[in-house]
């Protein structure tokens, strides 16, 4: 696994909080299977939603006792994609994610508490713009079970949060684009 894959998001991917029974097992995120969105608003007139498609990462999950669990995730910002080629370049530049300086955003979970049968808040510290703070993960379990492509136990998690991109020290055009980010997380994990 690459320096991604040990880093941020291996916290996400231990949402071991949706417990059904069972022992702790070790998953690898699936980079094929798993993406990250945010959605910003632009000047008031719509959202630009982007998405990063290099994710990898690792979650120990213990299905009968969520909260043992672990997630550590990494995205790769040069994965970044906005559907526009000239505004991806914009938002990978110095201004913006700063790609070529901070290659990677990472999460590692530092708690999860359980809030339903297949819910759970994964709390962690989010790295951005070498800046680093708390977040929550609000997860929901999809489904454990065989994965059919890869014949292997695997993990499915969708998990949804919202930052301040102020809080990460990125003030740029501040009121042309909004502050609030909301980011969608759909992983899969499959046992190593």
């Amino acid at each position: 696994m690459n320096t991604f894959g040990k880093a941020l998001f291996g916290a996400v991917l231990s949402l071991p909080l949706m417990a059904q029974a069972g022992r702790a097992d070790n998953y690898i995120i699936d980079p094929g299977h798993t993406q990250v969105t945010f959605t910003v608003e632009r000047f008031g007139f719509n959202y630009v939603i982007g998405a990063f498609d290099k994710v990898t990462g690792s979650m120990n999950l213990d299905e009968a006792n969520p909260e043992n669990g672990q997630v550590a995730i990494s995205i790769d910002t040069t994965g970044l994609y906005t559907g526009n080629p000239e505004r991806d370049e914009i938002v990978a530049s110095r201004f913006w994610l700063n790609t070529e300086a901070f290659p990677a955003i990472t999460f590692t979970s530092t708690a999860i508490e359980k809030t339903g049968e297949k819910t759970a808040r994964v709390t962690g510290d989010l790295t951005l713009l070498g800046v680093t703070k708390p977040i929550t993960l609000d997860a929901t379990l999809n489904k454990i079970g065989t994965e059919p492509a890869a014949k292997r136990k695997a993990a499915g998690f969708s998990a949804d949060t919202r930052l301040k991109r102020s809080d990460y020290g990125h003030t740029l055009a501040m009121g042309a684009v909004g502050d609030d980010i909301v980011i969608r997380i759909e992983v899969l994990g499959i046992v190593e």
